[in-house]
């Protein structure tokens, strides 16, 4: 198994993560937390496996079901304090899965992958994700930078 990209540095964590914008019926797909916490599907990349790689790896543990034509859209760069100051790096990727009520894949005891309104964008997490919500050029790449408050 190989180590996930996130560098533990004295003044905080550098993390290089991966992310999924799944768009069916005006419905978007997303991670339900045990916390609350609603966020995009996804995770961290790892050690010598590139961005694409790492999101149809995501998909698949996540959901059980194949990424299929993966497209870059998004790269956020997102400072926020959890215990430790973090400087991530996102890619986010649109692309397609079969359409199913439920996904169960092996990570369905840590988080429940569902689909959501596109009205309720605004609850995911972190808050800069609703921006890609009202992005209309979407064959363009996007940059975002996200300063939580601290």
């Amino acid at each position: 198994m190989s180590e996930d990209l996130t560098v533990k540095m004295n003044a905080g964590k550098l993390n290089i993560r991966v992310a999924a914008w799944i768009v069916y019926n005006d419905n978007l797909l997303v991670s339900q937390f045990p916390d609350g916490t609603i966020s995009l599907p996804g995770g961290r990349v790892q050690l010598r496996e590139t961005s694409i790689e790492a999101i149809e790896r995501e998909i698949l543990e996540e959901t059980g079901v194949q990424l299929g034509t993966p497209k870059l859209f998004a790269v956020i760069e997102n400072f926020f304090h959890d215990k430790d100051y973090f400087h991530e790096i996102l890619f986010i990727y649109r692309g397609q899965i079969p359409i199913q009520p439920t996904y169960n894949g092996q990570d369905s005891s840590s988080q429940k992958i569902s689909w959501i309104p596109l009205t309720q964008v605004n609850e995911l997490k972190p808050d800069i994700l609703v921006n890609l919500s009202q992005i209309v050029e979407i064959d363009k790449l996007h940059h975002f930078t996200n300063i939580e408050a601290r």
